[in-house]
């Protein structure tokens, strides 16, 4: 008899420790895909900043857009750019690509044609925009986020 009442206990105990347990495992994944969001964009920023290098001293200007960028790489396969969508992936699930001339925090891409700088155009922490990312960067604001290349690394400023 006194097994009988132990029973549901067991059970609750069971049921209990699998949904905390689903709950954690959820909050980790989604903590590990906000990450990599975060290296996705810097990893494209990277790319749009050594291109845009590239660029211009092949061609003796900066390039007019990001979109002008890819289309010189599509048109020259064998000039050593890749051609690809610069996506910024910490403001849009599905990842922004919209160029702005004006550093004004809507996401996507900041990009100064005049001077070739190109910035990630979000103005607020990493934190505002990611409530489960816990890296290195969350208390960074990614327009601020910079590159050089240095012997193959980049540094990020």
């Amino acid at each position: 008899m006194n097994l009988c009442r132990r029973k549901p206990h067991i059970l609750r105990i069971v049921l209990v420790v699998s949904i905390a347990s689903t709950l954690v495992l959820g909050v980790l994944s989604l903590a590990a895909w906000e990450r990599d969001r975060v290296s996705g964009t810097r990893l494209y920023l990277f790319y749009a900043q050594k291109q845009i290098a590239g660029f211009r001293e092949g061609r003796g200007r900066y390039p007019y857009s990001l979109s002008e960028l890819r289309q010189y790489a599509e048109d020259n396969p064998n000039a050593g750019f890749t051609a690809m969508i610069f996506e910024e992936e910490i403001s849009s699930v599905g990842g922004n690509s919209l160029e702005y001339e004006v550093l004004n925090g809507k996401g996507g891409w900041f990009y100064n044609k005049v001077t070739g700088e190109v910035r990630i155009n979000l103005t607020m922490k990493v934190k505002k925009y990611l409530w489960f990312y816990f890296g290195d960067y969350k208390d960074e604001i990614p327009a601020e986020w910079g590159g050089e290349i240095q012997q193959g690394y980049l540094t990020i400023n």
